[in-house]
């Protein structure tokens, strides 16, 4: 398996998730552009390991607690129905 991240066909790449705050210590909020309704959020860390993936019930915006994260940059891939949107955040 390999520890890279890549864009796969189909993400948007002009509409990145809105995560606030960014930095974060406790907590980031997750939001997707426009219309679509997140149903899952994966976390990546600085080396492309998943570090966190969870399901959402097709909601509009998403708190994710990250108390327990280590500081550092992180990825964010989160799905709609039909999209991937990705984004990146730091812990401090």
């Amino acid at each position: 398996t390999s520890n890279t991240i890549s864009i796969r066909p189909g993400t948007h790449t002009s509409n990145a998730i809105q995560i606030n705050p960014n930095p974060a210590s406790t907590e980031i909020l997750i939001r997707l552009p426009e219309y679509p309704l997140i149903h899952s959020v994966t976390l990546y860390n600085a080396s492309g390991s998943p570090v966190l993936s969870t399901m959402v019930e097709g909601l509009s915006a998403y708190r994710l607690d990250i108390t327990s994260l280590p500081s550092g940059i992180y990825f964010i891939e989160g799905q709609s129905n039909t999209e991937v949107f990705t984004g990146r955040f730091v812990k401090m």
